[in-house]
């Protein structure tokens, strides 16, 4: 069942709030929204896969193929990227060498690390990119109390 807007709007304003938290199944995944801290006055939501994560699943290559690479990152992940050669290194080594030479002397030189964070800074970007996924089931939106850890049943 799709997520309707009303829905949408509704995880949008609790993933804003300091302590929130959002379930979803993706794929026969749970997918677990949770605000954390990065740092001492940061806070950023935090996506768990399964109820974990770890920063190699959103790595293709490191050094080579990656063996702990999940490629369902790319999906409920937030895609970074970096240049491998910063705009204003690039443009004294072409100054340099000449656009030909340097591009065959470095042949990365125009290449572009690519990654996935299990961190969104925002709540809108969030939604913005799991709005977009077909199959994503809303499951739960605050923090509800798990029956299992229930005392006394």
């Amino acid at each position: 069942m799709s997520i309707s807007n009303k829905q949408w709007a509704e995880v949008q304003r609790e993933l804003e709030g300091l302590y929130a938290q959002a379930k979803f199944r993706y794929e026969g995944i749970l997918v677990q929204v949770v605000r954390v801290a990065v740092s001492e006055s940061t806070f950023a939501l935090r996506v768990y896969l399964d109820g974990s994560t770890c920063a190699g699943w959103g790595h293709k290559n490191l050094a080579g193929p990656n063996p702990h690479y999940k490629p369902v990152t790319e999906k409920l992940w937030r895609k970074r990227t970096r240049a491998m050669y910063p705009p204003k290194k690039k443009q004294e080594l072409i100054k340099r060498f000449g656009k030909r030479k340097a591009e065959s002397a470095l042949p990365g030189l125009n290449d572009v690390q690519v990654w996935y964070e299990a961190v969104f800074m925002s709540a809108s970007s969030l939604v913005r990119q799991y709005k977009k996924l077909e199959g994503l089931e809303l499951v739960s939106v605050g923090y509800q109390p798990e029956l299992d850890s229930v005392v006394g049943e």
